[in-house]
């Protein structure tokens, strides 16, 4: 145990030797700490690229969509227009097939 009693070993000799074994595994901890904070950084390093990269992605989805959304309103402006002048056009034939009929 770390309370061996040695014949040669006084009182003062046996708490250097067990505070050594103390600090090698507190220093064991430390670095084993170390590592998994280290580790810790760079998951949240990859995590905020990871959201970096999916904010950005969003961003362009909501201009492409504004985008396509401005494009339907205008084509839907167009084709309003477009029926009103072939309804137009359409009367005019009318009228002149009834009047070439008369």
């Amino acid at each position: 145990t770390a309370y061996e009693m040695l014949r040669s070993l006084v009182g003062s000799e046996m708490c250097i030797r067990d505070r050594v074994s103390t600090q090698s595994t507190g220093s064991n901890q430390t670095n084993m700490s170390l590592a998994a904070t280290q580790d810790m950084k760079k998951a949240l390093a990859r995590l905020q690229k990871d959201n970096e990269g999916r904010l950005q992605l969003e961003q362009q989805l909501q201009a492409d969509f504004s985008t396509t959304k401005a494009r339907v309103e205008g084509l839907n402006q167009a084709f309003e227009m477009l029926s009103e002048v072939f309804v137009e056009q359409f009367d005019v034939l009318r009228q002149e097939a009834v009047q070439a009929r008369e």
